[in-house]
């Protein structure tokens, strides 16, 4: 996956609606005997910061966005992960945990399992995802300082960008330009990659899609004075962290402020090529129908917050929570 940074202003459109951090659009396994595939893709950063009390869309005014942070699943290793399924009942196993979905856009209640060894080709009991993360860190870029966030084994995890003052001052995300009827102009900065498409769903496995869920932070504020400030920052992440644990920079989790809870998970999903490579005509709507992989709140806490080390291991400046 190769990531450039860019971003897109939208000058026409009041922002009356408010998306989420998300990804641009969904891609399509590779299945056996097909070429290499790769596809275009982007993170989408679509609005700043605002305090959420009473929920994303309160109305209230949003802040330039200033960095932000994200971080994949560590593929590489299933004890570094979370993998679920969902939809229909699932017979019981061993440690498995039942979660109530959150946001996400899933249909059912969700359950642990062990892997995805059942579900995608290649993967195994250790291997959690045949897939790898790459940065070439040229290209368009929102932030001018953007590096990538690699894990203790070296695996690069995905990556950090922001403006100023290290090593050259870049943009902002503008959110708080007005027009001149008081409305605040639409904004879109879009974080692009390019994934290699391999994925590719086991024939037995009655899966139609895989998501995988993505750690993303966007800052608005930063320096101790700001650790407080309710519109510092939005966190997209599916549930709380020791680190990330404070509702109101979770878009809509805080209940007692008016939120609905459902916190959210930004989600990339791949679609299984129900043409080329059809469900068993055994699967019934008693069987789960998606699978997830998602990274463990330890791993979030690790390596979602931006250093305040000097560049290029670190912003230099303090973005909550600062490790």
């Amino acid at each position: 996956m190769t990531v450039y940074l860019s971003a897109l202003l939208a000058t026409g459109v009041a922002q009356d609606l408010y998306a989420h951090a998300g990804f641009k659009q969904p891609l399509m396994e590779g299945v056996a005997g097909s070429k290499y595939v790769s596809s275009d893709n982007a993170v989408t950063i679509t609005h700043g910061c605002n305090s959420n009390k009473g929920g994303e869309a309160n109305g209230q005014p949003h802040r330039d966005v200033i960095a932000l942070s994200v971080l994949f699943p560590d593929f590489t290793d299933t004890s570094k992960v979370i993998i679920r399924q969902s939809a229909g009942t699932v017979p019981p196993q061993s440690g498995n945990a039942k979660t109530t979905p959150t946001g996400t856009g899933t249909q059912g209640d969700e359950f642990v399992m062990p892997d995805l060894s059942h579900d995608i080709v290649n993967a195994t009991n250790t291997l959690a995802l045949p897939a790898s993360l790459t940065l070439d860190l040229g290209g368009d870029q929102l932030f001018a300082n953007t590096i990538p966030i690699v894990d203790a084994k070296g695996n690069v995890r995905g990556w950090q960008g922001w403006s100023g003052p290290r090593p050259v001052r870049g943009p902002v995300l503008l959110e708080s330009f007005k027009k001149p009827d008081g409305t605040e102009v639409s904004t879109t900065g879009f974080s692009p990659f390019r994934l290699s498409n391999t994925i590719q769903f086991q024939p037995t496995s009655c899966a139609k899609k895989l998501q995988i869920r993505v750690a993303v932070a966007n800052w608005c504020l930063k320096g101790k004075s700001s650790y407080h400030r309710p519109d510092r920052a939005d966190i997209w992440i599916g549930s709380m962290t020791s680190k990330f644990n404070d509702p109101e920079l979770m878009p809509n989790a805080s209940v007692e402020n008016g939120g609905s809870g459902a916190i959210f998970w930004p989600t990339l999903t791949i679609n299984r090529d129900l043409a080329k490579n059809p469900v068993p005509s055994s699967c019934t709507s008693s069987d789960y129908d998606t699978v997830y992989i998602e990274p463990k709140p330890e791993d979030i806490d690790t390596y979602l917050p931006i250093s305040s080390a000097r560049y290029p291991k670190g912003a230099g400046e303090k973005y909550w929570p600062t490790p």
